[in-house]
């Protein structure tokens, strides 16, 4: 968490800087009846069999929809003269996805929703206790709407636009690196005598990052690959 709290100290509001800081630094649900399986927030996945679904991946996607959001909001500001607050982009980008901890549940054969995530998803959560905490409404709704057409609310406000439009290119980009680090991985564990599937290449991605494999695939070829799939499994192969 020390990243996100590094990329928060660039909140220049003092109250929504600090506000946004203790919510990274204790994020569980203040009403005492939500279970928390106890998933810690730097193993969790994004999503449990879509995008970024591996260990560390919620990281990697929260990150990234800081990066894009805040480059959508330079882009609005200068090219279009925009009135945009960028505290309110970054602390909404830094939060969007914060509940999903909360909500999965880690298992032999990888991740899946919690018995409370039937009940209240993650946006709902989120939503509740960013208003509960007394953030700005300006937060809350690039919280709730950051699913645009999936949200209860679409984003109303150049913020919660921005960084609902990162969020889905992110995760966009992502089913695209994985599809491709899919392919390529099956045909690496193939060539080593192993399992393949859906099993294989969880645990493989759990060591590997998929952009990893397509960025080694295209740069060094597939004997690297190999190499590289190996040493993560620690298998045998000629």
């Amino acid at each position: 968490m020390e990243r996100f709290i590094e990329l928060a100290n660039g909140i220049i509001d003092p109250d929504l800087k600090e506000k946004t800081i203790r919510m990274i630094q204790n994020p569980l649900p203040t009403n005492p009846d939500w279970r928390h399986s106890g998933l810690e927030f730097r193993k969790s996945p994004a999503s449990t069999n879509m995008h970024h679904c591996y260990s560390g991946g919620l990281i990697e996607h929260t990150i990234s929809v800081v990066k894009i959001s805040s480059a959508i909001a330079d882009v609005l500001a200068s090219v279009h003269n925009a009135d945009i607050n960028k505290d309110v982009v970054l602390a909404g980008a830094l939060l969007h996805d914060i509940m999903k901890p909360m909500t999965y549940e880690e298992r032999e054969n990888g991740y899946d929703a919690s018995d409370g995530a039937k009940i209240l998803d993650h946006i709902i959560l989120a939503t509740v206790e960013l208003y509960r905490r007394d953030f700005p409404i300006s937060v809350v709704h690039i919280v709730a709407a950051h699913h645009g057409k999936g949200s209860t609310v679409r984003p109303l406000t150049l913020e919660a636009l921005a960084v609902h439009l990162a969020d889905t290119l992110d995760a966009e980009l992502n089913n695209s690196i994985m599809e491709g680090a899919k392919r390529i991985s099956n045909a690496r564990l193939k060539e080593l005598g192993c399992n393949t599937g859906q099993e294989a290449l969880r645990k493989l991605f759990d060591n590997i990052s998929p952009y990893k494999i397509v960025m080694t695939r295209q740069k060094d070829g597939r004997d690297a690959v190999r190499k590289l799939v190996k040493e993560a499994l620690d298998v045998s192969g000629d």
